[in-house]
C-alpha cells in the first residue's frame, strides 16, 4: 500500500476462508460502504493530506460470488492483507481492532474487522451508530494507529493503585489565575475544549456486576479510590478534536495539533508515553505531528490536494493459486556436505504436497543459468502446474529436481534472478494473474557479470511487481549482500545451521503463506506443533533416561481438539551423506513424562519413508487418550547396536509433529506461535526478536516463552557448537532489557546483541521461538477489562468498548490454564552485517527504563521522594551505562530539561546515581525544594553511554503532594495542564490551515451531515425500542416521536430512559 498524491493505492482487504460463501454478497457490499464513509471522514481529518483511492477485496479462493472479478492479479495473499476479515472473536469483540507490538511511528499489525461487524452496519446501522458513533471515525482511528503508529489519546479503567499505567481519570496539581494551587480532576483525553460527561464504574461481580454512575475520591489524599473508574464523553459534544481521542463525540472531526487545535502534551495516555518528539527535547507529540513524521509525507511529498470525490475504486478478486520459481544453485560447491542430495530431497517433498492450480517453474544456475522445467524456454512456458487427480505434474518436477547436480560452475545468482523475472513477467502480462514468489537457494558468495545482487537492478522490478523473495542459505558461507533481494521485496530469509542444510522451513513457509486454503481444509490438513533438529551429541545424554543405550530425544505435547493421527516425523542425516533410517534406528517410543517416571503411550507404529530412505514415521492411527493430552511426551529414537557411536554422534535428526484436528473440536481452538525479526542483524539497529503464542485470536498470558538461536559458522561447520536460549518476556521492558514496549499484550520480546550472541565470526543466524512448560500461563477469550483497552460510551447497562456488552460481561471469564503446552514456530534466518564485527564498535545506546517510579516519603510539606527502577545496560540492555541523567518538574513541557540531579546533588538523601550493571535495582531519596502544596511533580530519567549515545527517556513518574483540601472538579483542562488554548471558530482554523474555500465548504457541509445522521439515529433507535415496550400501539408512539424530535427537553429524558 503506497500514498500517492493524497490518495491510497494498493489497500488490500482479505476475507478469512472460514468466512462462510453465503454471507460474501452482503460483506462485500458492507466492505465498501464503510471503505467509502472512511475515506471521506479521513480526508477531512487529515485536512486533505490522505483518503482511500484504490481497494482491492480478496475473497477465499472457493468463493464464486457474482461480485468477483477472477483472481488476484498482483500478489494479494491474506498473511499480508491491511485489513482482515474473520469470524467474530470473544477477545477483540465485534469492532475493528489494530494490535500494535511495536514504537511510535511504526505500522501495527493489520486491522482486524469481524464479518458479524460489518452485517449489522448493513442490517441495523442506527443501532450500531448509537453505541459506537459514526463508523468511518472508528476506522479512521484504526486505520491511523495501523498506518502512523499513533497511540490512544484516552485511558482506561482503574487506577494506579490497580495496575493502571493510563487511568481514563486521575488527579493533578495546577494552579489558578490568582496564583492558587489545587487539586484537581482529570479526564485523560485530548480535546480542544471541556468534554462533557459521566464519571461511571463497575460494581458487583459476575451475573450481578453492572456500570454505576460516579466515582469516589479521597480528599485526604487528593487520589481517586474507586478502582474501576472511567470517563465516557457524551455523543453529543463540543469538541472538535481529537480524532485519536473521543472519536464517537458527534462534532470530532481533526486530529490534535501543535497550533490550532493544541495537543494536551500532559495527559497520562499511551500516546504521550510513547510518541516523543527528539528534535523538541522529548516533548509528548501531537498525534498529528506524529502523522506526518511518517515516510509518506518525506521531502514535501503529499501536502495536500483538493480532490472531487474520496469514493475509492474497488477490485473483488478471489485468491489465486500459488506460483513460485526456484532459483536453485548448481555451482560446483554445492556438492559439498552432500547439499545438493538433501535439497533433492526437500523439494521433492514439497512438490508432493502441492495443491491443484499451484505453478512451479524451476532456473538452476551456475555460471550460466537455464530453465529446467516446462518448455526449457524462459518464458511463461516455463512453469509446470499441478492438475488436480494428475500425478504427472508432479512426477514431472520431480524427474527436474532429480536430474540437477553440482556441475554449473560458478555462482552467477544475479543473471539467474533477472531469468525468473523475465518469467514471471511473460506469465503476468500474458494472463493477468499475481506474478507469483522467488524462492532463491544457494551455498555461496554471488560471482559472474554485474550487476551485482545488491543492485537496484536485480530487486527493483520484483519491488516494483510486488514479487517477493525468499532465500534459503545453505551452509556457512552466506552473501550478506542478499539482505537487499529480502527487505526490497519483503521477503523472507532463512539460513541452515549445518553445513548439510536440511532444514526445510522456508518451503512450510512458501505452502503456508502462498497457497490459499480450500473449503474444508482446515479439518483434512495436517498441523505441525512442533520441531527440532536434534544434533548426535545430545545422545550421551539421552541414554541416561533410556537404560543407557544411545538415543536422540524430542519433547511434544497432544491437545484434546488436536489428537488425530499424531505423527512424529524424522528426518536423518550423518553429516555429509543421507542415511537409511530403517538400518539406524532401533525403535521408536513415546512416554509420558511424570516427574521421574515414563509411562509409555501405546498405539504408536513405526514405519519407513521406501521412497525416501534417510525418512522413518511413527504415527498414531487413532484418537490419542486423552489421558495422555495436555500433558509433556518425549519421543526416544533409540539407535541399533551395531551402529558406531562415532556415526551416533554423526548423525542429526530433525523430529517434526504434526496432527489432526478432531472433528468435534472447537472453532477457534487451534494453538499457535509466531517469531518475526529483523532480516539483519546490524550495528545501531536494534535487533528484536517478537513472538505470539494464541488460542484462535486469544493471547495466552503469562507463559514461558524461549527464543532458539543458532549461529551459522564456517568454523562450525556441523553445527556443533549448542544453540542458545534467550527468553522472551512480555513486561513492557519492566526491570528487563527485553525491549519490550507493552505489558500484557501478548506479544513476548527479546533484545539481542553481539554479546549476548558471544559473536566473533559467522554471517547468520536461525531463531526460532518457543512457547515450553508453563506454570500460571493461561488463556481467557472473555477478558474485554484486561484486555480490550478501547474507549469508553454510556450505551447500556454495559459499556460496549471498555467492559464487555449486554451479553458478554467483561468479568465472567472463559479461561483455562495451558501449563503442559508446548509450541515451535518455524525457524527463520537474518544476515549478520560485517559492522557487527569491527573492533571496539558500540552497537547501540542504553535502553530505554520503563519502570520508574515515584513514591511520596513522610509528610507531602516534607517534599520527599523515593524514586525506584531497573539499571539499564551500555549496548541497549547489556553492560554498564556510564551515566545517569534525573530530571524533575510540575509541568510536562520542558520536563527534559528542567531541575537536573547530579550524583553529587544535595537534593539527594539516600541511595545512589552511580551506574550498576544492567538489571540491577536502582533507589534515591530527594527531598525537593521549594515545592508547592497541593503540587504534582514529575520524574524523568535517561542514561548515557562510554560513546556518548542517550537513551529515550524513561516512563515519567509522578507524585501528588496534597493539603487535604477538596478536589476540584470542573477546572478548565487547558488551565490545569498549560497547553494552548485556540479561540478561532473551528471553519476559520480549517480555512487558514488549508486555504481552500471549496476544501473548508465540504468540511462544514460534513459536520452538519454527521450531526443529523447521529441524530436521526438516535431517533430511530428510541422509535424502535418505544415500540417494543408499546407493543402494537403505533399512533402513540408516532405522537411521542413527533413530540420528542420538536423538544429538546423531551427529547433528553427519553434518551436517557432508552439509549
Amino acid at each position: 500500500m503506497v500514498l500517492d498524491q493524497g490518495g491510497f493505492r494498493g489497500l488490500v482487504i482479505a476475507i478469512s476462508d472460514n468466512v462462510p460463501e453465503d454471507m460474501g454478497s452482503d460483506l462485500i457490499q458492507s466492505i465498501k460502504d464503510l471503505m467509502t464513509e472512511t475515506s471521506e471522514t479521513m480526508y477531512f481529518a487529515s485536512l486533505s493530506r490522505f483518503y482511500i483511492k484504490e481497494v482491492t477485496i480478496l475473497t477465499p479462493k472457493h468463493w464464486h460470488v457474482p461480485e468477483i472479478g477472477g483472481e488476484a492479479r498482483h500478489g494479494e495473499v491474506y498473511e499480508h492483507a491491511n485489513i482482515k476479515i474473520g469470524r467474530m472473536d470473544t477477545e477483540h469483540g465485534e469492532l475493528p481492532y489494530t494490535h500494535q507490538p511495536g514504537e511510535c511511528g511504526e505500522e501495527g499489525n493489520p486491522i482486524l474487522i469481524s464479518d458479524d461487524y460489518l452485517l449489522k452496519l448493513m442490517h441495523d446501522p442506527a443501532e450500531m451508530i448509537v453505541k459506537y458513533g459514526l463508523m468511518g471515525k472508528v476506522l479512521t482511528q484504526e486505520f491511523t494507529k495501523y498506518r502512523f503508529g499513533i497511540f490512544e489519546e484516552y485511558g482506561y479503567p482503574g487506577n494506579e493503585n490497580n495496575g493502571e499505567k493510563y487511568p481514563s481519570s486521575y488527579t493533578h496539581a495546577y494552579q489558578e489565575l490568582n496564583g492558587t494551587h489545587r487539586m484537581a480532576l482529570v479526564i485523560n483525553s485530548c480535546a480542544d475544549t471541556t468534554l462533557e460527561g459521566k464519571l461511571l464504574h463497575i460494581e458487583g461481580e459476575n451475573e450481578a456486576s453492572q456500570i454505576v454512575e460516579g466515582c469516589d475520591i479521597d480528599d485526604e489524599n487528593g487520589e481517586i479510590i474507586t478502582d474501576s473508574c472511567f470517563f465516557a464523553a457524551d455523543l453529543q459534544n463540543y469538541a472538535t478534536s481529537s480524532m485519536g481521542s473521543y472519536q464517537y463525540t458527534d462534532l470530532v472531526s481533526v486530529f490534535c495539533d501543535d497550533e490550532y487545535f493544541p495537543h494536551n502534551h500532559d495527559t497520562e495516555n499511551k500516546h504521550n508515553d510513547q510518541c516523543l518528539d527528539e528534535t523538541r527535547d522529548w516533548e509528548p507529540m501531537s498525534t498529528w505531528t506524529t502523522i506526518l513524521k511518517h515516510t509518506d509525507f518525506d521531502y514535501g511529498h503529499n501536502g495536500g490536494i483538493y480532490v472531487e470525490s474520496t469514493v475509492p475504486s474497488f477490485s473483488v478478486y478471489r485468491a489465486s493459486s500459488a506460483k513460485f520459481v526456484l532459483v536453485l544453485d548448481n555451482s560446483g560447491s554445492m556438492g559439498g556436505c552432500n547439499r545438493i542430495d538433501n535439497l533433492k530431497t526437500t523439494l521433492k517433498r514439497w512438490v508432493d504436497g502441492l495443491k491443484p492450480g499451484t505453478k512451479v517453474a524451476i532456473v538452476k544456475f551456475g555460471t550460466s543459468n537455464q530453465c529446467a522445467t516446462g518448455s526449457g524456454s524462459m518464458t511463461k512456458d516455463c512453469y509446470v502446474e499441478i492438475i488436480k487427480d494428475s500425478a504427472a505434474e508432479k512426477q514431472t518436477l520431480e524427474d527436474a529436481i532429480d536430474a540437477m547436480a553440482s556441475n554449473m560452475g560458478g555462482t552467477s545468482m544475479s543473471e539467474a534472478l533477472q531469468s525468473a523475472y523475465t518469467i514471471m513477467k511473460d506469465e503476468h502480462d500474458a494472463y493477468l494473474g499475481q506474478p507469483g514468489v522467488v524462492m532463491l537457494v544457494t551455498d555461496g558468495m554471488a560471482n559472474g557479470p554485474p550487476p551485482s545482487i545488491d543492485d537496484q537492478e536485480i530487486w527493483g522490478p520484483f519491488h516494483q511487481d510486488n514479487i517477493r523473495v525468499i532465500t534459503l542459505n545453505l551452509g556457512a558461507e552466506i552473501d550478506t549482500r542478499m539482505k537487499h533481494l529480502v527487505t526490497e521485496t519483503g521477503g523472507k530469509a532463512f539460513v541452515s545451521k549445518s553445513c548439510d542444510g536440511m532444514e526445510d522451513d522456508a518451503f512450510q513457509y512458501a505452502s503456508e503463506t502462498f497457497i490459499p486454503s480450500d473449503v474444508g481444509d482446515k479439518y483434512i490438513k495436517r498441523i505441525t506443533t512442533t520441531q527440532e533438529v536434534v544434533p548426535g551429541v545430545l545422545s550421551t545424554r539421552c541414554s541416561q533416561a533410556n537404560d543407557g543405550k544411545p538415543c536422540l530425544k524430542h519433547s511434544f505435547t497432544i491437545e484434546k481438539t488436536l489428537n488425530e493421527d499424531v505423527n512424529i516425523n524424522m528426518r536423518l542425516i550423518q553429516q555429509d551423506k543421507e542415511i537409511d533410517a530403517e538400518t539406524f534406528i532401533q525403535e521408536v517410543s513415546v512416554r509420558r513424562r511424570v516427574e521421574k517416571n515414563q509411562t509409555e503411550v501405546d498405539g504408536f507404529l513405526l514405519s519407513f519413508d521406501k521412497t525416501y530412505k534417510n525418512f522413518a514415521d511413527f504415527i498414531h492411527n487413532d484418537t490419542v487418550e486423552e489421558t495422555y493430552t495436555e500433558e509433556v511426551l518425549d519421543v526416544f529414537l533409540t539407535a541399533k547396536t551395531d551402529v558406531d557411536p562415532n556415526d551416533i554422534r554423526k548423525t542429526n535428526v530433525q523430529f517434526t509433529t504434526t496432527v489432526k484436528r478432531n472433528w468435534i473440536g472447537d472453532e477457534g481452538a487451534d494453538y499457535y506461535i509466531t517469531c518475526e525479526h529483523p532480516p539483519v542483524m546490524e550495528n545501531g539497529k536494534k535487533f528484536l526478536i517478537k513472538s505470539q503464542v494464541k488460542r484462535g485470536n486469544t493471547p495466552i498470558d503469562r507463559a514461558n516463552v524461549v527464543a532458539r538461536v543458532s549461529v551459522s559458522r564456517e568454523s562450525d561447520p556441523y553445527a556443533e557448537t549448542p544453540p542458545v536460549y534467550f527468553a522472551l518476556l512480555d513486561d513492557g521492558g519492566k526491570g528487563t532489557d527485553s525491549g519490550d514496549e507493552h505489558e500484557y499484550d501478548g506479544t513476548y520480546t527479546t533484545t539481542l546483541s553481539p554479546e549476548k550472541l558471544n559473536l566473533e565470526d559467522g554471517n547468520g543466524i536461525s531463531v526460532m521461538c518457543n512457547m515450553v512448560e508453563s506454570p500460571g500461563a493461561e488463556w481467557n477469550e472473555n477478558n474485554f477489562y484486561g484486555k480490550k483497552k478501547s474507549l469508553p460510551t454510556q450505551n447500556g447497562a454495559y459499556t460496549p468498548y471498555c467492559c464487555g456488552t449486554k451479553d458478554q460481561k467483561w468479568n465472567i471469564p472463559r479461561t483455562s490454564d495451558v501449563t503442559k503446552l508446548l509450541r515451535s514456530s518455524l525457524e527463520t534466518g537474518a544476515f549478520l552485517d560485517p559492522s557487527l564485527f569491527v573492533k571496539d564498535a558500540d552497537f547501540g545506546p542504553p535502553a530505554r527504563i520503563t519502570d520508574l517510579e515515584a513514591e511520596m516519603v513522610g509528610q507531602p510539606d516534607d517534599g520527599s521522594v523515593k524514586l525506584s527502577w531497573t539499571a539499564t545496560g551500555d549496548d541497549w540492555g547489556t553492560g554498564t551505562a556510564q551515566s545517569y541523567n534525573l530530571v524533575y518538574s510540575d509541568k510536562r513541557k520542558g520536563l527534559m530539561s528542567s531541575n537536573k540531579i547530579t550524583r553529587d546533588s544535595k537534593m539527594v538523601l539516600s541511595g545512589s546515581l552511580e551506574p550498576v550493571p544492567a538489571g540491577q535495582q536502582m533507589e534515591v531519596i530527594l527531598r525537593l525544594e521549594n515545592h508547592h502544596v497541593p503540587g504534582t511533580y514529575m520524574f524523568a530519567l535517561n542514561a548515557t553511554d562510554d560513546a556518548g549515545k542517550v537513551s529515550r527517556p524513561s516512563n515519567v513518574a509522578r507524585v501528588n503532594f496534597h493539603d487535604r483540601s477538596p478536589v476540584v472538579l470542573d477546572a478548565d483542562p487547558h488551565l490545569v495542564h498549560g497547553h494552548a488554548k485556540n479561540d478561532l471558530p473551528f471553519e476559520e482554523k480549517i480555512r487558514r490551515i488549508v486555504k481552500d474555500e471549496r476544501f473548508v465548504k465540504r468540511f462544514m457541509a460534513l459536520i452538519e451531515k454527521n450531526k443529523k445522521i447521529v441524530r436521526d439515529a438516535e431517533n430511530n433507535v428510541m422509535e424502535k425500542r418505544l415500540k417494543e415496550r408499546m407493543g402494537r400501539r403505533g399512533t402513540s408512539v408516532d405522537r411521542i416521536m413527533e413530540k420528542i424530535k420538536n423538544d429538546e427537553v423531551l427529547r433528553a429524558i427519553y434518551k436517557s430512559k432508552l439509549l
